[in-house]
């Protein structure tokens, strides 16, 4: 079945997956070929589910691949059967349908996600299910709970799911990483690939300020880095860092401006924190590159310095060999 979603074309189509043709455990893609005989390509939260047999929805839109023809390329997939007898057959591995079934029927499934999350062992009872079973359901429980949560929080701001991979990977050792994006967003700058232009979307659709002082520091950080980057110098004039952030900051639908105070507050803060180093003439730079610059300042002199001892010996050598010493 399929079915218009808006006008660029988005469509969702419903179907039972025959086999996974490829998968790529590192970013959740996946090329999956239907009972049908239709090819669904795309990023699924869960890297290492088995969709074998399972219905799914999909919402994406039609491409011509050069070699392989029409494939539907999706950035949703949804499992449309009981989230936890999915979780305990597709996931876990070795529990079986009959067993996840009996679990579902005979506590409910409140109950035993209570259990799961709060007293584990009491599934030891249950015939069928001793430690090393237990390990791999408990294991796999809090990795699927976490990514799941933090799914449901992201991807109705606008992130992809491959995008949350990238987010878990970063943050799954944090002890509340939904917490501590709520707080500030702008940390998502911390993943690699992930600018202030990305954190920025989500910061705003979560309702951030506009004046907000993690927004604000975070565009300085990327503003300098890029600016450094493009041009190849280590430091910008201070004017020139506020003109070229105020720019970011007001872009889109905004029509407000930073007061320049603001600026002065959250620069003088920055520096505090050792994120920023005020130079001679106005100009800073980010602590990142003065430290490096300042590492290879200190080898290259150190090495000058050998060389000039080293070729001072020399030359006291060369004089006593002439005699003139």
């Amino acid at each position: 079945m399929t079915t218009a979603t808006g006008p660029r074309q988005r469509k969702e189509i419903t179907a039972v997956i025959k086999n996974v043709t490829y998968r790529n455990a590192d970013n959740g893609y996946m090329i999956l070929k239907t009972e049908t005989g239709v090819t669904l390509c795309g990023v699924y939260h869960d890297a290492g589910a088995d969709l074998q047999g399972v219905q799914v929805k999909v919402a994406g839109a039609w491409k011509k691949h050069k070699a392989y023809g029409m494939q539907f390329v999706f950035d949703e997939l949804t499992v449309l059967e009981n989230e936890l007898f999915y979780f305990l057959t597709k996931i876990v591995k070795g529990l079986g349908r009959k067993l996840a079934a009996f679990l579902i029927d005979s506590m409910g499934e409140e109950r035993l996600e209570h259990i799961l999350d709060n007293d584990p062992r009491q599934l030891l009872q249950v015939k069928g299910i001793k430690e090393k079973k237990l390990g791999k359901i408990v294991g796999n429980w809090q990795r699927y709970r976490d990514l799941k949560e933090l799914s449901e929080f992201l991807v109705p701001l606008g992130a992809t799911h491959a995008f949350v991979q990238k987010v878990y990977r970063e943050f799954e050792q944090d002890g509340d990483m939904i917490g501590d994006i709520k707080d500030n967003p702008y940390i998502l700058t911390r993943i690699k690939g992930v600018g202030f232009k990305t954190a920025d979307r989500i910061g705003r659709a979560m309702g951030t300020e506009p004046t907000d002082a993690h927004r604000i520091e975070s565009c300085i950080e990327y503003v300098l880095f890029d600016y450094t980057d493009s041009n190849g110098n280590s430091c910008i004039a201070g004017p020139l860092l506020v003109d070229l952030a105020s720019r970011e900051l007001v872009s889109g639908e905004d029509d407000f401006r930073i007061e320049p105070g603001l600026f002065t507050d959250i620069l003088r803060a920055m520096g505090e924190k050792e994120k920023i180093v005020f130079l001679t003439d106005g100009k800073l730079t980010s602590s990142f590159l003065f430290n490096a610059e300042s590492r290879i300042y200190e080898a290259m002199a150190a090495r000058s310095r050998l060389y000039l001892v080293r070729g001072f010996g020399k030359f006291v050598t060369g004089l006593k060999k002439a005699g003139k010493m």
